[in-house]
């Protein structure tokens, strides 16, 4: 009866995947172009951004928020509901 914990962490992950997804690629184009407009226009030399650094931030990124919201998640669906009724 119900959903499992794996289908309830699988549907809440997914949907929270995405619009971290969307949010790193916003994120990842707009800091590549205020960033090399930014060192172009105050450094006359400067390293060129590549796209490895803004790779390894959305993985970083992506690891902890998976971790954080798994858990978070793991913990809620395996509790008893009466506690959390009991406290509101």
């Amino acid at each position: 009866m119900g959903a499992s914990v794996r289908n309830v962490m699988e549907l809440i992950n997914f949907e929270f995947g995405i619009i971290l997804l969307i949010s790193t690629v916003i994120g990842c184009l707009g800091g590549y172009y205020f960033m090399k407009t930014f060192l172009s226009d105050i450094f006359v030399y400067y390293q060129k951004i590549g796209p490895f650094s803004f790779l390894a931030a959305a993985v970083i990124i992506f690891v902890f928020t998976a971790l954080t919201s798994g858990s978070k998640i793991y913990s809620v669906a395996t509790g008893n509901p009466t506690d959390s009724l009991r406290d509101e």
